[in-house]
């Protein structure tokens, strides 16, 4: 059977720099179609799971859009023609980072404040290109509540500036709408990664979902990553990072 694996940046150096390897192997599960990408390119294998055979912590692989964390793990099966993703939580990070990844556990009362927007780039996982998604000066906030609440507001830089409200042609309207994420609701937190509850999004194709976001906090700086999701601007499965720094 025919297995694709897709392969993102940081673990190309293992694998000749191909971003998307196709194998003929007689694989029922996630595991056994993994061993046999090790045979063929052994270097990445302690890069995505331990001395033990897990997977690292940091690291998700998805059987076309569901994560084998949430179905099977490594016992998750495999089809003829299936694709896998190996992606490490934080995208465009080092190997040292899929290695050793990880960070201590966050209290909530860290996370609680304002947060204004630093930098947002985006990969996509099947190529690899990164790409600064709001420009390279964004402008945005996002915040906790210790009343269980959230808001966030990003816009790129550059943005269409109108000459009046009535002066606005239907296309200012719409490159505006294109140029910005906002969205509020309630969130939870588990110490790594926050959940957004969204009640009302700029883009209703959010409201009303739930938004899986990976946290690490150093100093006054928040990194929030997400996992592999349809890219808000084009739609390709892509991993964002963002970094943001407290507001005082």
């Amino acid at each position: 059977m025919a297995v694709s694996f897709l392969i993102p940046g940081p673990l190309r150096l293992y694998t000749a720099g191909a971003s998307k390897i196709q194998l003929e192997a007689s694989a029922a599960t996630v595991g056994e179609a993994l061993g046999a990408l090790w045979e063929h390119y052994p270097g990445v294998r302690d890069r995505v799971v331990t001395e033990q055979g897990e997977v690292r912590e940091y690291v998700n692989i998805f059987v076309g859009d569901e994560n084998i964390r949430d179905s099977g793990g490594l016992a998750t099966p495999v089809r003829d023609g299936c694709e896998i993703m190996i992606v490490p939580s934080v995208a465009g990070g080092t190997g040292e980072s899929i290695r050793h990844g990880g960070s201590a556990m966050t209290s909530v009362n860290e996370l609680y404040g304002t947060w204004r927007l630093v930098s947002c780039k985006s990969t996509i996982v099947e190529t690899g290109e990164s790409e600064e998604t709001f420009g390279k000066a964004p402008s945005g906030f996002i915040h906790y509540g210790p009343d269980d609440r959230m808001m966030v507001l990003v816009v790129r830089d550059e943005r269409p500036r109108p000459p009046a409200i009535a002066a606005m042609t239907a296309e200012m309207r719409a490159e505006l709408l294109k140029t910005m994420v906002a969205y509020a609701g309630t969130f939870s937190f588990d110490g790594k990664t926050v959940i957004h509850h969204i009640d009302v999004s700029w883009n209703e194709l959010w409201t009303g979902t739930n938004q899986l976001r990976n946290i690490q906090i150093e100093g006054r700086r928040l990194r929030i990553s997400t996992n592999p999701e349809p890219h808000p601007g084009n739609g390709k499965m892509a991993v964002s990072v963002l970094v943001w720094e407290k507001v005082e």
